[in-house]
C-alpha cells in the first residue's frame, strides 16, 4: 500500500520515468482561543454589580430578563440595586426566590437589551485547564466595572446527592465577586461563584448548567426541596408593638424581624414573674450580636439599640437558663413581624428524610422522631452553606430538661466541604426525641439535608446511653433502685424513666441527698437528713408533724395522711397534696437511727387541660406511671427498706 505521499505511477512508452516532486503535507490548524480581551468583551456586559445596604456582589444575566446570583449576596432583602458595565441601572430590581440549599437567588425581571448568557456544561473542562472569574470586587461606586481574573482549575469535586459538580479553582473569590461567572478558556460560561475560604488561596465554584434546573423549577412556581424561598418570609404579615412567646425548653426559641430606618431607637422587654426566667437577644443582618445596655450585654430581659442600616434585626427570646420554660409578652416601641419557622416541630420516621433551612443567623430547627427502646438510628446533616450541627435530645412534652444533649456531632460526616454531621444513636427507651439542626458558626444561613435511617456498614459506631441497673417490671411501668450514699443504706424504688439530677438543677431543693426528674412531668427528690440536725432525732409522729406544719405554713392542704408498716417492716407515713394540676406525696420514715424522706411531685392527669391529656397518651401508655401516680408512689412507700 502506498503512502501518502507516495507518487502513483502509470506506464508509458518510455522505459525511464521522469521523476514528479512529492507534495507537501499540509495540517488543519486548531482554532485559536479567543483572547482574553475578547473573552471579556463578549462576557461582562451581561455581568451586573448587586448593591444591598448590607453588602455588594455580582450576577448575571440569564433568559427573561432574570439575574442569577448567590443567596448571600441578597438576603433578606425584598429589592436590589442592580447595575450592569453599560450604566444601566435598575434600583428597586425585585428579589423573587432564593434556593438556601445550592447558594443560589434570583432577581427580576428587568427590561433590559442586553444578551443573557448561555451556560454550558463544565463537566468535559479539564483538570488544569485556564480558567477566568469576572466579577465586581472591590467596587463600591455608583458605576461600577467588573473585572477579570485568571487561574487553573486544579480539580473537581461532586455533590452526587444534588448532582452538582463543583470546579476548584486556585482563584480566591472575594464577597463581592458572589455571582459572578467562572469562564472556560474557550469563552463560555461554566459556573457561579459562590463560595467563600477566608484562609484558602482557592474557591469552589458550582456548575452554572447544574444550577439552572432548579432556577426554571422555581421559576414555574414549583418548589425545590420545599426551599424556594423568598424576602416575603422577612417583611409580609401583621406588625405589632406586641407579642406572646412561650418556650418549652432550652432549644425553643422565638424570632421577631425589626425592619426601620437607620438611626431608630428601638427598646424591648419581656414582662415576666419571678418564676419566669428568659432572654432575648439582637442579631444585626451580617449575624453580629447587638450590645443592648450601658455594660454591653446581648442576653437581656429588657435592653434598647440603635439601627444603624435599613435592613432587618433579628430578636431572638430564648430560655435564660437552659432548663427554663414559660411564657410571657414581649413588649417593643416599633412594630414587630413574628417569624413563623417552616421546619420546627414536624415529626418524622426512621426511613425519611427531610429538607430545611437555617432562615437566619442563629435559627435552630428542631424536628422530632419516635423511637422504640433500643432502636438504633443513624442520622446525617448534609449541607454546603453551613456548618451543620446535630443534636439529639428528648422531646417529651413537656420536655425532659437535661444538662446537655443525649448526643451531638458536628463534622464527622465528611460531605464536599468535610462539614457534614453524622451520628448514630440508640434510644434507652420508647419516646419522641428531638433532633436539632444549627449551624456550628452561629452567622450563616443555608439550606440542609437530614436523613434518618438504619445505620450501614460504614455508620459511626452507636452511641449507647450509660448501662443502668436492670430495672424492676411493675403492673406501671420499670422501676430502678435508688440505693443511699448516707451513712444509713436506703434503698427505694423510683420510675426508670426519671433522670438523675445535678443537685443544682432547679427542680431539686436546698440540701437534698438525692433529685431526679422527668421534668417538667414529676420529680422526686430524697432527704437522709434534714439541715436542722434536730430533726434526726424526732420519733416518726414528731417527724409528720413537723412536716405538716410545714405544708400549713405553704398554705398547701393535705388531701390524705396514712400511716403503715410497709413490705419491709419499716413505718411509713404517706401525705397527698393536691394543688391544681400538681400531685404532691411525702413519704415520710423515721426511727432512733434518723429520718428518710421522699417528696415526689407530678402532673394530676385527671386535672390536665385536654391537649395536654392528648400528648401524654400519645407519649405514654395507659399503665405508666405518669396516669397512675397513686400506685406509683404507694408502691415506693411498701418497698423503702433499709439494707442490712
Amino acid at each position: 500500500m502506498s503512502s501518502p505521499t507516495s507518487v502513483l505511477l502509470t506506464a508509458t512508452t518510455t522505459h525511464t520515468p521522469t521523476p514528479t516532486t512529492s507534495p507537501t503535507a499540509t495540517f488543519t490548524p486548531s482554532p485559536t482561543p479567543p483572547s482574553l480581551t475578547a473573552i471579556f468583551a463578549s462576557v461582562s456586559p451581561s455581568v451586573a454589580f448587586i448593591d444591598t445596604p448590607a453588602r455588594r456582589g455580582s450576577g448575571f444575566l440569564i433568559e427573561g430578563g432574570y439575574i442569577l446570583t448567590t443567596v448571600r449576596t441578597v438576603w433578606p432583602f425584598p429589592t436590589v440595586r442592580v447595575v450592569f458595565p453599560n450604566g444601566q441601572t435598575f434600583e428597586k430590581a425585585p428579589v423573587l426566590y432564593w434556593d438556601l440549599k445550592v447558594d443560589m437567588a434570583i432577581i427580576g425581571p428587568v427590561e433590559t437589551d442586553l444578551q443573557p448568557l448561555d451556560p454550558i456544561d463544565g463537566e468535559s473542562f479539564v483538570v488544569g485547564g485556564e480558567a477566568l472569574l469576572i466579577g465586581y470586587p472591590g467596587e463600591t461606586g455608583r458605576n461600577p466595572q467588573p473585572s477579570l481574573s485568571k487561574g487553573v482549575i486544579s480539580r473537581k469535586r461532586e455533590w452526587r446527592q444534588e448532582g452538582i459538580t463543583f470546579f476548584q479553582a486556585d482563584i480566591p473569590v472575594v464577597a463581592a465577586e458572589q455571582g459572578g461567572v467562572l469562564i472556560s478558556d474557550k469563552g463560555k460560561v461554566i459556573g457561579m461563584l459562590g463560595y467563600l475560604f477566608a484562609d484558602a488561596q482557592f474557591s469552589l465554584i458550582p456548575s452554572a448548567v447544574d444550577l439552572l434546573p432548579r432556577a426554571s423549577h422555581l421559576l414555574s412556581g414549583k418548589s425545590v426541596d420545599e426551599l424556594g424561598r423568598g424576602p416575603a418570609m422577612f417583611t409580609e404579615g401583621e406588625r405589632s408593638e406586641s407579642g406572646l412567646v412561650a418556650i418549652g425548653d432550652g432549644w425553643d426559641q422565638e424570632m421577631f424581624v425589626i425592619w426601620e430606618k437607620p438611626g431608630t431607637k428601638v427598646n424591648a422587654q419581656l414582662l415576666l414573674d419571678e418564676k419566669v426566667d428568659l432572654k432575648f437577644f439582637v442579631r444585626d443582618v451580617n449575624g453580629a450580636i447587638i450590645p443592648l445596655n450601658k455594660e454591653g450585654a446581648v442576653l437581656v430581659s429588657e435592653g434598647e439599640f440603635t439601627t444603624s442600616i435599613d435592613a432587618p434585626y433579628f430578636l431572638v427570646v430564648v430560655a435564660g437558663d437552659p432548663k427554663a420554660t414559660g411564657s410571657s409578652m414581649l413588649k417593643a416601641n416599633v412594630p414587630m413581624l413574628r417569624f413563623n419557622d417552616p421546619d420546627d416541630d414536624h415529626t418524622y420516621k426512621k426511613g425519611q428524610s427531610l429538607t430545611g433551612g437555617i432562615d437566619f443567623p442563629g435559627d435552630m430547627d428542631v424536628i422530632k422522631v419516635l423511637l422504640d427502646k433500643d432502636e438504633t438510628i443513624h442520622i446525617r446533616a448534609e449541607s454546603v452553606m453551613i456548618d451543620s450541627v446535630a443534636y439529639l435530645d428528648l422531646g417529651l412534652f413537656p420536655p425532659l430538661q437535661l444538662n446537655e444533649p443525649l448526643a451531638v456531632d458536628d463534622n464527622s460526616g465528611g460531605g464536599v466541604f468535610g462539614l457534614d454531621a453524622e451520628f448514630s444513636y440508640q434510644a434507652p427507651f420508647h419516646g419522641v426525641y428531638k433532633i436539632i439542626v444549627g449551624d456550628n458558626g452561629l452567622g450563616n444561613i443555608g439550606g440542609y439535608t437530614v436523613t434518618l435511617d438504619e445505620p450501614g456498614d460504614s455508620a459511626p459506631t452507636p452511641i449507647v446511653p450509660t448501662p443502668t441497673p436492670t430495672p424492676l417490671t411493675t403492673s406501671f411501668g420499670e422501676m430502678r433502685i435508688y440505693e443511699s450514699s448516707g451513712p444509713r443504706p436506703y434503698r427505694l424504688p423510683y420510675p426508670a424513666s426519671m433522670t438523675p439530677m445535678p443537685l443544682d438543677d432547679k427542680d431539686c431543693y436546698p440540701q437534698v441527698a438525692a433529685c431526679f426528674a422527668l421534668a417538667p412531668l414529676a420529680s422526686l427528690n430524697i432527704f437522709e437528713a434534714d439541715p436542722n440536725v434536730a430533726l434526726i432525732s424526732l420519733e416518726h409522729e414528731e417527724l409528720v408533724t413537723y412536716f405538716e406544719q410545714q405544708l400549713v405554713g405553704l398554705e398547701l392542704a393535705i388531701d390524705e395522711k396514712k400511716t403503715f408498716k410497709n413490705a419491709n417492716d419499716l413505718k411509713i407515713t404517706l401525705l397527698s397534696i393536691r394543688d391544681d394540676a400538681l400531685r404532691i406525696w411525702y413519704i415520710i420514715h423515721g426511727d432512733d437511727d434518723g429520718a428518710f424522706i421522699a417528696i415526689f411531685t407530678g402532673l394530676d392527669y385527671d386535672r390536665l387541660p385536654d391537649f395536654q391529656k392528648k400528648l401524654l397518651v400519645r407519649l405514654f401508655t395507659r399503665n405508666s406511671f405518669m396516669y397512675r401516680l397513686d400506685d406509683t408512689v404507694r408502691y415506693m412507700a411498701e418497698h423503702l427498706d433499709i439494707a442490712h
